[in-house]
C-alpha cells in the first residue's frame, strides 16, 4: 500500500463524484465544495466516465481528463482529485464495481457518493444497487425534476419518486438544501452544437478551463 492509501486510511472519509464531466462546470465545482464542508470529507474524486450505461459521450475522454485536471488545480489543497478508475475499464462502467475498488484500496473508509436528485430517480436501475446501498452515503443535491421545481423537493419526495419508499430504512441518504444552480453539461454544449445560440456561458465554465472548453467544444461540433 503506498504512502497516500495509508495516509487516507486514517482520515477515512471519502466523496466519490462520478460523471462524464463533459465538461465540468461551476455547479460542480460548487457541490464537491458543499459536501467537503458538511460532511468533513477528507478529499473528493471526481471519477472520469469511460462510457456511462445510461448515457454517452459526446468528447474524446482525454479532452475531458484533460479539462478536468485544469478545472481541479486551484483546488488541489483541499484534496480534490480527478480519477481515471473507470477509463481503464471495458464499457460500460458501472458504479458497483468503482466503489468494489475503492472498498479494496481503502476498507476503513467510509465512502460517499455524491450525485444529483436526477440521477438519484434512477437509483433502482443501477446494477447492484442492493451492494450500493450496503457500501454508500448518498449526497444528493437539488437538481431540476420534471413537474417538480428543485426548491419543493424534500426527502420524502425523493424516495417516493425515485420508488424506493420500501427500503428507504436501509439507507443512508442525505438531501442537500443547496441553492440550486441552474447549470448542466448539456447546456454548454448545446451552447457550441448551435453557432447561432445567444445563450451566456461562459460564466458557467470553470475559470482556468474556458479558453481551453470554448476551443474543443467549438472544432467538436464544426462539420
Amino acid at each position: 500500500m503506498d504512502t497516500e492509501n495509508v495516509e487516507l486510511q486514517k482520515s477515512s472519509r471519502i466523496g466519490l463524484f462520478g460523471g462524464s464531466f463533459d465538461p465540468i462546470h461551476v455547479g460542480h465545482i460548487e457541490i464537491a465544495l458543499e459536501a467537503k464542508k458538511l460532511f468533513n470529507l477528507d478529499e473528493v474524486q471526481f471519477i472520469l466516465a469511460n462510457a456511462s450505461p445510461f448515457k454517452s459521450s459526446t468528447s474524446d475522454s482525454s479532452e475531458r481528463l484533460k479539462i478536468l485536471d485544469i478545472a481541479l488545480k486551484p483546488y488541489r489543497e483541499l484534496n480534490f482529485k480527478s480519477n481515471t478508475l473507470e477509463l481503464n475499464r471495458e464499457t460500460p462502467s458501472y458504479t458497483y464495481q468503482t466503489v468494489e475498488e475503492f472498498k479494496k484500496l481503502y476498507p476503513s473508509a467510509q465512502l460517499f457518493w455524491i450525485m444529483g436528485s436526477d440521477c438519484f430517480l434512477e437509483l433502482k436501475k443501477w446494477k447492484n444497487f442492493s451492494y450500493l446501498i450496503q457500501n454508500l452515503v448518498f449526497l444528493v443535491f437539488k437538481r431540476k425534476i420534471t413537474n417538480l421545481n428543485a426548491e419543493d423537493l424534500d426527502l420524502n419526495k425523493l424516495f417516493s419518486l425515485a420508488g424506493l419508499n420500501d427500503i428507504k430504512e436501509k439507507m443512508k441518504v442525505f438531501l442537500i438544501k443547496n441553492p440550486y444552480i441552474d447549470v448542466s453539461s448539456s447546456e454548454i454544449r448545446n451552447h457550441f452544437r448551435n453557432p447561432n445560440n445567444t445563450d451566456e456561458v461562459d460564466g458557467k465554465l470553470v475559470n482556468p478551463t474556458k479558453g481551453l472548453v470554448t476551443k474543443n467544444y467549438r472544432n467538436l461540433f464544426v462539420e
